[in-house]
């Protein structure tokens, strides 16, 4: 039995081009991937303030509307935050859910879990 062969490693190397002329290489892969820098950009929010707030609404789905302000007195009564900013956080995101919550109630013909074809 011979001696194991382990593939060497592949490396790109940058061509001499794009060391040259940097700003015209970046402008060109700003182009291809977006004014951000990636295709789709989306809201990103802590699972800590999901969590809360999707129990808070579970727990009292009558204290809280689609209105903000309104929420945020709601949850200065209920809960404690630390900061302001995290205060607002959970209450935006009540206050989102509450409105996904009404359009989801207002859509007609909602479709189940199963699918169109299952329903009887």
């Amino acid at each position: 039995m011979g001696p194991i062969s382990v593939p060497k490693p592949d490396y790109k190397s940058v061509s001499r081009v794009h060391r040259r002329f940097p700003r015209q290489y970046l402008k060109v892969q700003q182009r291809v991937r977006g004014p951000l820098g990636c295709a789709s950009v989306g809201k990103v929010r802590i699972a800590a303030v999901k969590k809360v707030s999707r129990e808070l609404v579970a727990r009292y789905p009558d204290k809280f509307s689609k209105n903000y302000e309104e929420n945020k007195v709601a949850l200065a009564v209920l809960v404690d935050a630390r900061t302001k900013r995290l205060r607002n956080r959970i209450v935006g995101y009540v206050t989102r859910l509450k409105i996904v919550e009404a359009k989801r109630a207002a859509a007609p013909g909602e479709i189940g879990p199963e699918g169109p074809d299952d329903q009887a």
